[in-house]
């Protein structure tokens, strides 16, 4: 009887397809050729193995594999990473930017494109995606369908929810203008004009302007497929808000029912909200207004870029209703405004942070809070300083937005 082939393929294939099944990615497949190289090795070795060795050496190196793709301990792949190309370039460590057009390409195979001039914030990644925050121009996202997968671009006050797909967002902060345009898959954008959302398909193109009050959705002829004979989907589709006066009416209520100002700024009546504000008048509004219209009406203001007024509502609240949960998110709000305005205002903006941890140190803003704060001392004084707050964020937030961040200030040296 001719005896067994000495090697260790059985072995090593058995547990390789165990970590194909669950990690049909990439990642596994180079893995698995290390491991296979491994064994090789071992067979060509000064002294012929025996079996049992190769077992051990295949087993141990899929061991390797399972640690190094996460499945030992806690099941899931680490957190995705970027690189950039072209003249795609880092201005923080969380801003990147493009002169001349380039490309951040995720280990996902997610690809982002930045055209010209192109502004981009990576607010969160993690195992399953990313969160970007479009600051300014154009960029195309070309993301890879998988399985739990989480990518959203946001966009000024609007959130485009991303799966697998293909399509181009462009954001004008001076005119207040969105444009997407979907070539593959399908997304839902949310934001002011369209609080429910708005879905799009292959071929079609969302407008929305703030300043015009105006959505509309309509096929894209750059991008729009071939039209099928027979099918049902139309070629254009319309969608404009009602025009915008002091007089606004709920289509869905009778007209001698006034509409809270609070649904005026869900469907993007900015500008009657501030109309109704000022025949009320201002300074009569900030001392007797309810919570619910000062509310709305910073909300009209931010939206409308009237920051003085929008700070004067928010501390309105605060003098009124400091007890009340609105009351103290307006301190919130008031530091990230005080953010927004540069560097000589940060140290207004930490005081109102602090004023807000102090007050809901378990709110439902508390990381954004502690998050905005280790930033703002990391820009002014260096991660050394940040440090400690990036050590209170880990251990108070784990898997927090700011997770990335603030262990890469905790662990800087």
């Amino acid at each position: 009887m001719d005896p067994k082939p000495l090697n260790g393929e059985g072995s090593f294939s058995a547990l390789a397809e165990v970590v194909r099944t669950h990690f049909p990615d990439a990642a596994s497949a180079v893995a698995e050729r290390a491991g296979r190289q491994a064994v090789s090795e071992a067979m060509l070795g000064p002294r012929r193995p025996s079996r049992m060795i190769l077992a051990s050496a295949a087993a141990a190196a899929l061991i390797a594999v399972v640690i190094a793709l996460g499945v030992w301990g806690r099941g899931e792949s680490a957190r995705l990473s970027y690189e950039l190309t072209g003249d795609a370039r880092p201005v923080t460590d969380t801003l990147l930017e493009s002169g001349t057009g380039g490309d951040v390409l995720f280990s996902d195979g997610t690809r982002v494109s930045l055209e010209v001039g192109s502004k981009v914030r990576i607010v969160e990644l993690d195992t399953h995606g990313a969160s970007l925050l479009l600051e300014g121009g154009k960029i195309s996202l070309n993301v890879v369908p998988k399985a739990r997968a989480r990518w959203a671009v946001a966009a000024g006050p609007f959130r485009i929810a991303v799966t697998g797909t293909e399509f181009t967002a462009e954001w004008s902060e001076g005119q207040e203008q969105l444009e997407v345009r979907l070539s593959k898959g399908s997304v839902v954008v949310s934001g002011p004009l369209m609080p429910g959302g708005t879905r799009l398909l292959p071929g079609q193109r969302l407008r929305a302007s703030l300043k015009e009050h105006r959505l509309s959705v309509d096929r894209d002829a750059t991008e729009a497929p071939a039209q099928v004979a027979g099918d049902p989907t139309p070629t254009s589709e319309e969608v404009s808000a009602p025009p915008v006066n002091a007089n606004s009416r709920s289509l869905l209520q009778p007209t001698n029912t006034p509409v809270s100002w609070s649904k005026r700024v869900a469907s993007g009546d900015f500008e009657g909200v501030l109309v109704a504000a000022n025949t009320l008048g201002l300074e009569g509004c900030l001392k007797s207004c309810t919570l619910p219209d000062l509310s709305a009406l910073a909300d009209a203001a931010r939206y409308r870029s009237q920051t003085g007024l929008a700070r004067d509502c928010l501390l309105a609240i605060r003098a009124r209703f400091s007890g009340n949960r609105e009351g103290k998110a307006a301190s919130f709000l008031l530091g990230r405004m005080a953010e927004g305005r540069g560097a000589a205002s940060h140290a207004e903006a930490l005081r109102w942070f602090d004023l807000y941890l102090q007050e809901q140190p378990n709110g439902p803003l508390a990381a954004e809070a502690l998050a905005h704060k280790m930033l703002l001392i990391q820009g002014a004084q260096g991660a050394s300083a940040a440090r400690p707050l990036a050590v209170d964020y880990l251990a108070r937030f784990p898997g927090g937005s700011y997770e990335h961040l603030a262990r890469e200030i905790a662990e800087s040296r």
